[in-house]
């Protein structure tokens, strides 16, 4: 489970910027969509808003950046660079290090701190602390040129790990493939148990569908398989059934013009619909998923997403939720994440819109809207709807909003455009 993540130096961002998943104790509506955990309250779910070029994008790729930090640079090689990405806009950031520090609870309950600092070759500074009280306890402590500092909590010898360690690679990453059990809850949560995933590709939602199908096809799995048949019928989009089959052979699949091309698959998805003669119901025909809509495929990639979190109660954070969905159907993938009975294990959902109709006082608390900004120099900066002052429960968050009373929209003046064009 999320709690916060503190950025510096990433992108559009310069100083410190703070996205916090704790539940403000200046909020009380909505109750259904906060969980309380060892007497702390904690979101769901958060929407982000801002204009074009705001940063959205940029706080949601830091996310996929320390994924893919923990989960593979364990396998870099002698001077393969780092994900560095520092701000450009201000040539002392070009110099200085990209920070990360990101707090989440495992699946043991426990709180952990981790925090990187790095530059395109080198780790300068990883450090791991957890919380078994009140007061924080350190893992392991990692400094350029310095030898791993290691808490009480690391009893076993590590030192084979830290001497094959290059400087491109993560501590925490080299002891993925080693069973270090105080390590194995914060190596887990941030490969396995937070994902991200870009909603902008149509080739990655294939992929995606046929990956997350796989999993389908494993007897402990069979709920899932038949959540997201209901998730496709509830969604009114003519869907009766599903069927997900394993599927090795090559098989052709027709293309709009007439043509057709030959595809692999290891699952073959297909969706059931009724069949009519006369206006009559004649029975049953079923579609290859690769003939329903865009929304339809899209649908189903993010519904099989979101039912996967759903079932380990997972962190998803997702650019665009909405993209190619009809509203009714983003409200409902977030209600299905803020309901006590569709999401007992308490996943957590984050994503950035454009979709002003889901600035809704029924849908989201103050505190699980955010806002991305930036300043006249191109610094990001991110504010929660709950910090802006006299704003109450009751009004319309979409009409404020769209009036430009929250900040987060862009500024334009269509007078200053001096087009010009052949005489």
């Amino acid at each position: 489970m999320l709690i916060d993540i503190k950025l510096a130096n990433f992108k559009s961002i310069k100083s410190k910027q703070t996205f916090s998943m704790i539940a403000s104790n200046k909020v009380s509506e909505l109750s259904d969509n906060v969980f309380t955990i060892k007497k702390r309250k904690f979101l769901k779910s958060a929407i982000l808003y801002g204009a074009n070029g705001s940063g959205k994008s940029n706080l949601i790729y830091a996310f996929n950046t320390i994924h893919n930090l923990v989960n593979y640079s364990a396998n870099n090689k002698i001077g393969e660079p780092l994900y560095y990405l520092p701000h450009l806009l201000d040539s002392n950031s070009q110099e200085q290090p990209c920070e990360v520090e990101i707090r989440f609870l495992g699946k043991n309950d426990l709180e952990y701190n981790y925090f990187l600092s790095f530059n395109q070759n080198k780790v300068i500074e990883e450090t791991l602390n957890f919380y078994p009280g009140k007061n924080p306890a350190l893992l392991f402590e990692r400094k350029d040129g310095q030898k791993i500092k290691y808490g009480s909590a690391l009893k076993q010898n590590l030192s084979r790990i830290e001497n094959s360690l290059y400087d491109n690679q993560l501590f925490l990453s080299k002891v993925g493939s080693e069973k270090v059990e105080a390590l194995i809850q914060p190596y887990t949560f941030l490969t396995r148990h937070i994902s991200v995933h870009n909603m902008h590709d149509t080739t990655y939602d294939n992929l995606l569908v046929q990956a997350l199908s796989r999993t389908l096809t494993q007897p402990n799995k069979s709920h899932i398989k038949h959540n997201i048949t209901q998730l496709m019928k509830v969604a009114d989009i003519g869907i009766r059934d599903m069927l997900f089959e394993n599927f090795s052979e090559e098989k052709l699949l027709p293309e709009s013009n007439n043509e057709s091309r030959r595809v692999g698959k290891d699952v073959e998805i297909n969706t059931i619909h009724k069949k009519y003669k006369n206006e009559e119901e004649a029975g049953e025909i079923q579609f290859p998923i690769q003939l329903e809509s865009t929304g339809t495929n899209k649908l189903l990639s993010v519904g099989l997403f979101l039912l996967e979190a759903l079932d380990d109660g997972d962190v998803i954070i997702i650019d665009e939720l909405d993209k190619s969905l009809h509203p009714f159907i983003t409200k409902l993938l977030i209600q299905i994440i803020n309901s006590r009975k569709t999401n007992p294990k308490n996943a957590q959902l984050i994503f950035a819109s454009h979709d002003v109709s889901l600035l809704n006082n029924k849908l989201f608390r103050r505190d699980q809207i955010h806002f991305a900004e930036k300043t006249i120099k191109g610094e990001s900066c991110y504010y929660q709807l709950s910090d802006v002052a006299g704003v109450r429960q009751s009004v319309s968050y979409e009409k404020y909003y769209m009036n430009g009373l929250f900040g987060g929209v862009p500024l334009i003046n269509q007078y200053d455009l001096d087009f010009k064009f052949n005489k």
